[in-house]
């Protein structure tokens, strides 16, 4: 989705709120992969981004996208790496790791509103 006037992104003068990415964080990204896919039958590429190998503070980029309908997208991704990646440290397991997102053109574009 494309912006072109800040008014296109707001509605009577408050931002439009949308949600593009739902991740989830998981202990196991091959059997989260497995059970999206094959048990519940969602499509998807598979494990992408593993060419992105972070490190002990960076993290990495391995992560399984589920296209869904509204142009919405489910994530799975190792619960270290959604830690690092919100600078956070790994707590215990809980059904609460995860992460809402919304898809900007740019870095600039999503602090400019």
């Amino acid at each position: 989705m494309k912006f072109e006037r800040a008014e296109e992104f707001c509605y009577n003068g408050v931002v439009n709120p949308q949600v593009n990415v739902i991740t989830i964080a998981v202990k196991d990204l091959k059997r989260s992969l497995r059970f999206y896919r094959d048990g519940l039958g969602l499509p998807t590429n598979g494990i992408i981004g593993t060419e992105f190998k972070g490190s002990e503070d960076q993290a990495a980029g391995a992560v399984v996208m589920f296209e869904l309908s509204g142009n919405l997208i489910l994530a799975l991704y190792p619960r270290t790496e959604l830690a690092k990646d919100t600078n956070e440290k790994v707590g215990p397991q809980s059904s609460t790791e995860f992460s809402l997102g919304y898809i900007a053109e740019s870095k600039k574009r999503s602090t400019t509103y």
